[in-house]
């Protein structure tokens, strides 16, 4: 039995655009054997210790 993709030009030309780009936090760019787990722990300190209120974010896949 074949089938045919059918698709909707209307919703292609609709989200045809750019978007914000997923990347992870922090950016692969930041990775670094050096970077240890007290460099991770003083880092989630000062971010806990900065005052600012943020949302906690899970991304699955």
């Amino acid at each position: 039995m074949e089938q045919k993709i059918q698709f909707d030009e209307a919703l292609i030309k609709r989200y045809n655009q750019t978007g914000p780009r997923y990347t992870s936090y922090p950016t692969a760019l930041q990775f670094d054997e050096a970077f240890g787990i007290d460099d991770y722990a003083a880092a989630a300190a000062r971010s806990n210790a900065s005052g600012l209120r943020r949302r906690f974010r899970r991304i699955f896949h």
